[in-house]
């Protein structure tokens, strides 16, 4: 099930805002799912897209067969508005 995983910008720099550990743990859970599907992921709602919960934060993301692009990095409160 390997996926390759590409980062939008915006999501490279929300990332790099929150401290090493949180960058650590957000990036290891995106490729952990990349590589083996593990992870709390579910369908966005009205729009194309999941997300995957890591912690207090939201990994928002397209997938298709062979990559899943990453698109943003929000907190829980602030992922789901436009």
């Amino acid at each position: 099930m390997s996926r390759s995983v590409r980062w939008e910008q915006p999501a490279v720099k929300d990332t790099e805002r929150h401290g090493t550990a949180v960058c650590r743990r957000i990036v290891e859970a995106v490729e952990r799912f990349a590589a083996i599907g593990h992870g709390s992921v579910e369908r966005l709602k009205g729009q194309d897209g999941y997300r995957l919960r890591v912690g207090d934060w939201r990994v928002l993301f397209r997938m298709d067969s062979k990559t899943i692009t990453v698109v943003r990095v929000l907190p829980r409160g602030g992922a789901y508005r436009d």
